[in-house]
């Protein structure tokens, strides 16, 4: 779902379109100011990071823990031997979010348990076993 909404977003950029390209797109990440920028040559593209605190009954240590989970597989899907693999995806907030809430729902507070569910919902959004993998090694999880 992310490759295409990126594409309708470098569609609707007047007189352009993914046919106009005739040479191999390049792309690279690059952090300024705290935002990180996608660049597919010679587009760039501003990739979203969660804020908090969102609205949420679980710890604030645990925000911080699950943030930084979902920026280690913001940066792991977003390296170019991944997309040169798997294709590209964007990982957004309402990941985090639905992490968030099946916790809050399921009523778990281990923090191990936390990360599996995580991990679990994460590499249930990519097609690839390979990519999968790679967003367990995000989370630090060796299966789900």
């Amino acid at each position: 779902q992310g490759q295409l909404e990126i594409l309708k977003k470098i569609s609707d950029v007047p007189s352009w379109s993914p046919k106009s390209i005739t040479e191999t797109p390049t792309w690279s990440i690059e952090e300024i100011n705290s935002r990180r920028f996608f660049t597919i040559h010679p587009f760039k593209l501003e990739v979203s990071t969660p804020q908090f605190p969102c609205q949420s009954n679980l710890p604030f240590s645990l925000f911080q823990l699950m943030e930084l989970k979902h920026k280690k597989v913001c940066s792991a899907v977003t390296t170019s031997q991944f997309i040169a693999d798997h294709g590209l995806y964007l990982v957004q907030r309402d990941w985090l979010e639905e992490w968030i809430a099946e916790t809050e729902n399921n009523n778990i507070s281990d923090y191990q348990q936390v990360f599996v569910l995580g991990a679990s919902l994460y590499a249930s959004k990519v097609r690839h076993t390979r990519a999968k993998r790679t967003i367990l090694e995000a989370f630090g999880v060796k299966s789900v």
